[in-house]
């Protein structure tokens, strides 16, 4: 009899608590790394060496195992690149997750938000570039921001820019941190940032709790995360509500099956919300490991591997949860202290 299993893309320190909560709710559990002494290794029942950047040899693999394991869900803590492989393998392994070329389009910042204008998903104006002489300089208007098209760490590269001066001087920076050579240039929303955290079932949003992010712009104009708030001061209100239509619209559109959805939105005056990025990973920040346990029983994580292993999720009402006010601060993207 074949034991069930879930695929985890990456082991390293981060993965450590979501493979410990599929353990916890006995599955076996088959991890990916590069690293063949990544942290995580030690507590999985299978591991494959491999970059979880490249998903044919990982298929190839997996294969090899297939007669051992029945394949429930593949996950990911990373975003980027790792977010597309878990694409590729769940369609190769028959396991609705996104849509290969939806996955790919949201992983792509530049993409992703030309695509949102395309299906009239208020987004900020945008434009990419592979060096400063293929700017568009008639389009932009300063303040804008400046972000890898495909980064590589959270947000890494990510700055504020005054003028075509400050362009210029920050933009191959900024491309280095880039994975597709690309930069993304946008316009500069004023607004609150907020993170919905959610789930996707067969294709319907289970939303959990909407957070507030506070970022600042230091000395250097780099955007530097401050603190995670939950729950927002927007629980509850007409804001909300239009974060969740942006959603089922993304859905929709980008073909989101069964997920992990975690939507970063600016709350603007007088204008509906606009989207910033989507992240369908199971996300990091240290949110999930310390700012929902100092908030709620909810568990975010084995709410997320019930949704996408097709159980029973009756239990997982966020209604029947209490989020009280909880606050994690971060001091150069490492958390300090939860209030």
């Amino acid at each position: 009899m074949k034991k069930s299993a879930i695929i985890f893309l990456a082991a390293g320190d981060q993965q450590r608590l979501p493979i410990s909560v599929a353990k916890n709710m006995e599955f076996s559990v088959i991890a990916v790394d590069r690293n063949p002494d990544a942290p995580a290794f030690e507590f999985v029942d299978e591991a494959i060496c491999l970059s979880t950047y490249s998903a044919q040899p990982i298929i190839k693999e997996l294969m090899r195992l297939s007669e051992t394991y029945e394949f429930k869900a593949v996950l990911t803590r990373s975003s980027g690149m790792p977010v597309v492989t878990t694409a590729v393998i769940s369609d190769a392994l028959g396991l609705q997750n996104v849509d290969v070329e939806g996955a790919r389009s949201i992983v792509h910042k530049t993409k992703f938000v030309k695509h949102c204008t395309e299906y009239d998903i208020p987004a900020p104006k945008n434009q990419s570039a592979v060096s400063t002489e293929d700017v568009d300089w008639k389009r932009i208007i300063f303040p804008a921001i400046l972000k890898p098209s495909l980064g590589l760490i959270g947000q890494q590269g990510v700055c504020v820019v005054e003028n075509k001066s400050q362009l210029i001087s920050k933009f191959d920076t900024v491309l280095s941190a880039a994975y597709d050579s690309r930069v993304e240039i946008e316009s500069y929303e004023h607004g609150d940032d907020v993170v919905l955290m959610a789930v996707v079932k067969d294709g319907i949003l289970k939303p959990v709790v909407l957070l507030d992010e506070t970022n600042r712009v230091n000395d250097f104009g780099e955007i530097q995360r401050v603190a995670f708030s939950m729950p927002s001061k927007y629980s509850g209100s007409e804001s909300e509500q239009e974060v969740y239509h942006i959603s089922h619209q993304i859905i929709e559109k980008f073909g989101v099956k069964n997920s992990p959805f975690l939507l970063s939105c600016k709350i603007r005056k007088n204008a509906p919300p606009a989207v910033i990025e989507l992240h369908l990973d199971l996300g990091a920040d240290r949110i999930l490991d310390n700012l929902f346990p100092a908030s709620t029983e909810f568990d975010f994580i084995r709410f997320a591997i019930t949704c996408l292993t097709g159980g029973d999720i009756s239990e997982f009402d966020p209604k029947n949860f209490t989020f009280k006010p909880e606050s994690i601060f971060y001091q150069h993207n490492a958390s300090l202290e939860i209030i």
